[in-house]
Parts: C-alpha cells; sequence; structure tokens
C-alpha cells in the first residue's frame, strides 16, 4: 500500500483526535473572561477620550466591543456544541447496540427515516461543526483587528494629508480614493477574493490589495482561509454566519447603547421624545447620586434634590476643551479653565463663581469644583447652565461651536 507524502505524526493526529479536551477548557476560561471585558473595555475607551485625542473613538468603541462580543458568542456556542456532541457519545457509549428499529414504527405522516444504526454520523457532524465555529470565531477577531488597523492607516493619512501638509482637494481625492479601495478590499474578502479572479482587474487591485493585506494581518490566516473557503458549503455557511451576525450585533449593541446614548433596540414607543414642553430633560450622568463615576457627564452636581444652600458644580478636564484654551489668551500663563466657565440659574449669571481645582489620579479625572451660594433663591424648580465664554478670537468660535460647550442640568432647591 502506498503510503501518503506527508504523513501526519502520531502526536498531532492524538491531538486532532482528543482535541476536544483542550477545546472545551480553553472555551471555558475564554468565556469566564471575556463576561468580565464589555465594561472595562468601555472604561479603557472613555478614559482615553478624556486623556487623549482619538479620531473615530466610536467606530473603535464598535469595531473593538463586536471583537469582544464575536469572542464571547463563538465559545459560548462552541461550549453548547460540546455539551451536546458529548451527551451524544455517551448516549452511544450506553446503547452501542443502535436504534432497535422494531420500536420505531410510526404512522403516516410520522414515519422515520432514522430507523437503524447508531449515532456515530451525528456525533462526527457536530464535532466538525464545533471546530469550524472555533476556527471562524478567532478568524472574524483576526479580521476584525486587521481591519482596525486598516481604518487608522486610513485615519493617520487623512490626518497628515489635509491638516499637516494642507494639500486640499488633492488630499481629498487621494483619501477617497484609498477609501472606495477599502470598501472594495474587504468586499472581496466577504465575497471570499471574488475581485481576485477577475482578469485585467486583479492586476489593478494587486499593488494596493497586497499593502491592506500586510496591514490587515492576511498574511497570518491567508492558507488556513484558502483551506476553509474552498471546501465549506457556501449557502450553508452563509446562512450560519447571517444568523451569527444578527445575534452579535445585538449583543453589541446592548452594553453600549448606555454608554452611546442610544435608544433601547425594542422601544417601539413613538413619542419618547415628546414627553414634555420643556425640552430639558433629567439626565442621570449629570447626577452623582444616580450614576456611577466611570458614566458621570462633563459636568454634574450631587443630585436634582438639593437640600442646602450651597450647589457642588463639578466639571471634568476633558482633551477637547484644549483647543479652547490655547485661543482664550496670547499669553499661556493666562490661560486657565476656571476663566472659561459661565455659570447661570435660570438665565441669570453667577458673577462670584471661584473655581478650584479637583485630582482623581485612580479615575483619570482632574477637573474643577465649585460651591455656588443658593441662599438668595427660594425653594423651587431651576436650571443650571454650564458653558464656555463667548469670547472673539474666531478659531475659539469655531471650536465653541463645533464641540459640546453647554450644559443645562434641572434642579430643585427645597430647605427647611
Amino acid at each position: 500500500m502506498e503510503q501518503p507524502k506527508n504523513p501526519v505524526p502520531k502526536w498531532l493526529q492524538n491531538l486532532q483526535d482528543n482535541s476536544w479536551e483542550i477545546e472545551l477548557l480553553i472555551s471555558g476560561g475564554a468565556v469566564f473572561t471575556l463576561l468580565q471585558f464589555p465594561d472595562i473595555f468601555v472604561n479603557f475607551i472613555r478614559t482615553m477620550r478624556i486623556t487623549s485625542s482619538i479620531p473615530g473613538w466610536v467606530i473603535y468603541l464598535i469595531l473593538g466591543m463586536g471583537c469582544i462580543k464575536i469572542l464571547t458568542n463563538g465559545f459560548i456556542l462552541h461550549l453548547l456544541l460540546r455539551s451536546f456532541w458529548l451527551a451524544m457519545v455517551c448516549i452511544n457509549y450506553i446503547f452501542p447496540q443502535g436504534i432497535d428499529g422494531r420500536k420505531m414504527k410510526r404512522a403516516y405522516p410520522f414515519r422515520s427515516r432514522h430507523v437503524e444504526g447508531d449515532l456515530r454520523e451525528q456525533i462526527m457532524q457536530i464535532d466538525r461543526i464545533s471546530g469550524l465555529v472555533i476556527f471562524m470565531t478567532i478568524l472574524s477577531t483576526i479580521v476584525i483587528t486587521g481591519f482596525v488597523v486598516v481604518l487608522t492607516a486610513l485615519i493617520n493619512t487623512e490626518d497628515l494629508l489635509l491638516n499637516s501638509l494642507h494639500i486640499g482637494w488633492i488630499g481629498e481625492a487621494i483619501i477617497g480614493s484609498f477609501q472606495y479601495l477599502v470598501i472594495l478590499y474587504f468586499s472581496d474578502f466577504l465575497l471570499m477574493g471574488f475581485f481576485r479572479r477577475i482578469p485585467g482587474l486583479s492586476w489593478l487591485l494587486y499593488p494596493f490589495f497586497t499593502i491592506f493585506d500586510f496591514l490587515s494581518l492576511r498574511k497570518i490566516y491567508e492558507r488556513p482561509l484558502a483551506l476553509f473557503s474552498s471546501n465549506i458549503r457556501k449557502p450553508a455557511f452563509i446562512a450560519g454566519g447571517l444568523i451569527f451576525a444578527v445575534v452579535t450585533g445585538i449583543t453589541t449593541y446592548i452594553p453600549l447603547m448606555r454608554s452611546m446614548h442610544w435608544p433601547r433596540l425594542f422601544d417601539s414607543r413613538e413619542y419618547r421624545d415628546q414627553l414634555s414642553a420643556d425640552d430639558k430633560a433629567l439626565t442621570y450622568r449629570y447626577y452623582a447620586d444616580q450614576c456611577e463615576p466611570e458614566h458621570l457627564g462633563v459636568a454634574y452636581i450631587p443630585s436634582h434634590l438639593i437640600e442646602n444652600n450651597l450647589l457642588q458644580v463639578n466639571l471634568i478636564y476633558d482633551k477637547w476643551m484644549d483647543g479652547l484654551l490655547v485661543h482664550s489668551d496670547t499669553d499661556k500663563s493666562k490661560r486657565y479653565l476656571s476663566n472659561l466657565i459661565e455659570l447661570s440659574i435660570n438665565d441669570s449669571i453667577c458673577n462670584t463663581v471661584s473655581w478650584l481645582e479637583t485630582r482623581a489620579e485612580e479615575q483619570n479625572k482632574l477637573g474643577l469644583i465649585s460651591m455656588v451660594d443658593i441662599s438668595h433663591l427660594p425653594n423651587g424648580a431651576y436650571k443650571l447652565k454650564i458653558q464656555s465664554k463667548n469670547l472673539p478670537d474666531p478659531e475659539y468660535q469655531r471650536i465653541r461651536s463645533e464641540l459640546l460647550y453647554k450644559v443645562v442640568i434641572p434642579f430643585w432647591k427645597d430647605v427647611h
């Protein structure tokens, strides 16, 4: 009998035959670890936003959470499949004689085709599906990571051409062309190399796709992907992939819903934005007693109900405020955030406000705090407005108009 050219080593064959033990161990540990990741990741991105300039941070947040959820859902699905596989192995071991056809007779239309044999075919099928799930889970995560690398390169190139070199419409044309090429590249990936198979077009795309292959980490998974795509049954794969994508999309949306202030996915109420004629809402992130410290807004007060004559106002120093500070005064020694903040209660400006620095290094939160005297105000409802002052510098005005510069916080005073 002719031996295969590249016989499988015995250790590899044993590993393949008993890989389910390692798979269960990895999947169990991964699920336990990954369930802790969403909050850690969201807090990391939020901290980076406060302390640094991250262009396109929303996309990074969504893609990063997508990676976490792909891994989590993939490993959970793998555990469920392996658990079902193990149950089939156990029942097949208990009854090695197979199905007793004499006891499986059914009247029409409940006639069954599975009236003989054992469960080996089903066990092998579930085993193969389990392997595909773990492969696609890891592959999808690497692909998204590569997409983030390509996206980062594109954003940095755009910043270089338009903001540093100032080459105008030429830079915009170059960036626009690369954006279309990136879309074409990942469309080609989803279509399993469709554009690479078109004569003529393949030569045009080759230099750009070669660069993208390097940036997107394709070299890591190119051969496994070729093995997969050349043997998979595409209709079944597409159907399963779409279902998994929908589940992953929903589970990605849910943890980001609160941080991004998105509406609830299944909330079908049509008049959520027409609850009151007053356009100011009682938003949880403006009140320290209603929100976790990591979710507090750029400005906040202790509570919506103030029961003393001092109103504590907190302001968090965010990276975007640097633009206001740079253009607030030509003398750098006179640039203070406290000089740019204007407080008013019911449109009456508070002229005697003094600010002190606050530092909470463990939360990477630096900012200002002020105690506003409201003893002269009678009990009742008020609106605290916090905004940047209106200065004449044109660039200051531009930044002020483009970024968040005004917060309105309703509160009630009730002092006895």
